[in-house]
């Protein structure tokens, strides 16, 4: 899968946004924060095409979202569904962790199969 950076001007890379998503069953996945925004500034340059402008003028204008953490949660939230980013989504790796300092306090569960 190929990573999504975002570029200063120039054409310097300035790093990687992410959303990281945790399902209930623990696993994580980094979504870019570029996917979610071209997903909305599409929507609002299809949307308004001619009455504010070209296509490419509002796509680039809606670009703000990049810097928008609230509007950034919002819109992956309530626009868009798991399909849509799935693509992109890099999973988590857990995090290290000392097992024998931990495995006394550790939550435990005796299962049946």
């Amino acid at each position: 899968m190929k990573s999504v950076y975002l570029y200063c001007s120039g054409g310097i890379i300035c790093g990687m946004k992410s959303v990281r998503v945790t399902f209930s069953n623990g696993e994580r996945y980094d979504i870019p924060a570029k996917v979610i925004a071209e997903d909305r500034a599409r929507y609002y340059a299809e949307k308004f095409e001619g009455e504010e402008g070209t296509y490419d003028e509002i796509f680039e204008k809606e670009m703000w979202v990049l810097d928008d953490r609230l509007e950034l949660l919002d819109w992956i939230s309530n626009n868009m569904n798991w399909e849509d980013v799935e693509p992109y989504a890099e999973p988590v790796e857990g995090v290290e962790v000392d097992k024998s300092s931990e495995f006394t306090n550790a939550d435990k569960e005796v299962i049946e199969d």
